[in-house]
């Protein structure tokens, strides 16, 4: 029976936020925690997909001589696995058109790496996602699965060739707003400068400087970051000139943290990282969103006394907080007073592959690693 797998991994954005999306750079890094895609051969009339984060029921579809995707729409499991749905609708009909019909298969989504399982009890009990950019994740997990389906070539690296592709489906994943920065970050892994000019995207390789710690740290809920892009754009429109001027006061801060990872200069991003997360929190303000409020807050006034960097990662308000220093003294510190407070400390480290795919051993146990 053939098999085979993909991974993609998530990213955690250090500076940039919102501002990339008016072409300033951003500091990503895609993170050891992934959306991970198992195809198996089955019979035309078998095919289904499962994602057990989200539904625990199988989806039936079947395809279409047209290369369009027939779903059961009255199924349990449509509603909650509509989006995945629509990703591989798209992904598939691009390389039906291209390679003409593909085998028949099922398909297993799994990104727990990605979400975090909530408290019984607490409110929207079950599972959250961390803001990692699972979406986008897996958009790039599935593209490279069914590519491989396909032709049997290997994914992996950087490379941006797959950016044309996968931008459709992403863009209405995020409304129409998102940068790309997620979809990069799975694509090719390690510490990336992003920067995005109109449709052109540029990525480049970066390294942290040395003995610069980082810490994530979990809210305690998720945002909605097309509806905060939403409210970031209606700001912009609204107040265009203050909007500019802070949003290029973002953008030199962001070329800073850039230049402080080419010199090695670990104090020198701690500062940038640091002013950044005070630019968005004036940001916020103006917007009349909480973008560094309530945990996000917390933590800064924490970090502060501590003479260490906190912000977002990310679009804010919820999600992922981050924690930065040179000092190992200051970092164990906040360590201890975040474990004090029950807070979330989520372990990530970098992923330098990227998407990878593989074919599955029938005889191994468990799936890869």
């Amino acid at each position: 029976m053939r098999l085979l797998w993909s991974r993609a991994p998530g990213k955690a954005v250090l500076v940039g936020e919102y501002a990339v999306l008016d072409g300033a750079t951003a500091l990503a890094m895609a993170v050891d925690r992934y959306a991970r895609i198992e195809l198996t051969a089955c019979r035309p009339s078998a095919c289904h997909l499962v994602s057990p984060q989200l539904s625990h029921q199988a989806l039936p579809f079947r395809q279409q001589a047209d290369g369009t995707i027939e779903w059961a729409q009255d199924h349990a499991a449509y509603s909650v696995l509509r989006q995945t749905t629509q990703w591989l609708s798209s992904l598939h009909q691009q390389l039906f058109d291209r390679f003409g019909p593909l085998p028949p298969f099922r398909l297993r989504v799994d990104t727990a790496d990605l979400f975090i399982q909530l408290p019984p009890g607490s409110p929207g009990s079950g599972v959250s996602k961390l803001g990692l950019g699972s979406s986008s994740a897996v958009t790039v997990a599935l593209d490279a699965a069914l590519r491989q389906w396909v032709n049997a070539s290997d994914v992996g690296g950087l490379d941006l060739r797959a950016l044309d592709r996968l931008m459709q489906p992403y863009r209405r994943g995020q409304g129409g707003q998102g940068s790309g920065i997620d979809v990069v970050s799975a694509l090719c892994g390690g510490l990336l400068r992003f920067s995005r000019e109109g449709s052109e995207i540029d990525a480049q390789r970066r390294r942290l400087p040395e003995g610069l710690q980082l810490l994530f740290v979990w809210t305690g809920q998720s945002t909605s970051t097309p509806e905060l892009l939403a409210r970031f754009r209606d700001w912009q429109n609204q107040s265009p000139t203050a909007a500019s001027r802070l949003l290029d006061e973002m953008g030199q801060c962001s070329e800073a943290a850039d230049r402080a990872t080419v010199a090695d200069d670990a104090d020198a991003l701690q500062a940038c990282l640091h002013r950044y997360g005070g630019l968005m929190s004036t940001m916020g303000d103006a917007m009349g969103a909480p973008i560094c409020g309530g945990v996000h807050a917390e933590l800064r006034a924490r970090a502060e006394q501590l003479g260490l960097a906190s912000k977002p990662s990310g679009a804010g308000v919820g999600d992922l907080s981050l924690i930065a220093g040179v000092d190992r003294q200051a970092i164990g510190q906040m360590t201890d007073w975040l474990e004090e407070r029950n807070l979330t400390i989520l372990p990530l480290g970098l992923d330098v592959d990227g998407v990878q795919t593989g074919l599955i051993d029938p005889e191994a146990a468990g799936r890869p690693e």
